[in-house]
């Protein structure tokens, strides 16, 4: 049985033989127009925010959550609880910080971290949580 490969593939003979980096010939194989230029489509570049004209780097992750392209992931036992102050401290710069919950065994002490890193973050910061291990 032969299967058709998808619309954008190419024919693998159509890759250049000279080319010196494997991801390079993948995009050449796969591609129909040929050589992908990855830096022109994902490079990360500047642009100003529409609320406040503050420049920051423009990712597809910072158009997503309109923060600069910095994450601070939930890290149990790092960020859970001990570490609402570190949250806390992240998500008032301006960053995504993310609340651990694997290190909050019980609903009463999840509901009471969550209390805790509210109050000590700026009025209309929101609230991140890893919940993988609740």
């Amino acid at each position: 049985v032969a299967i058709r490969p998808p619309r954008f593939l190419k024919e693998a003979g159509d890759a250049p033989a000279d080319s010196s980096f494997p991801a390079v010939a993948a995009a050449q194989i796969l591609f129909e127009d040929g050589p992908v230029n990855w830096g022109e489509l994902y490079a990360p570049k500047l642009m100003k925010r529409k609320v406040d004209g503050e420049e920051m780097l423009d990712t597809k992750f910072s158009r997503f959550i309109g923060k600069p392209p910095i994450m601070m992931s939930g890290m149990t036992p790092t960020t859970s609880f001990y570490g609402i102050d570190l949250v806390a401290a992240c998500a008032n710069a301006g960053f995504q910080g993310e609340l651990g919950g694997g290190g909050l065994p019980t609903p009463e002490l999840t509901e009471s971290k969550i209390q805790e890193l509210v109050d000590k973050q700026k009025p209309g910061v929101g609230v991140n949580i890893n919940m993988l291990y609740l």
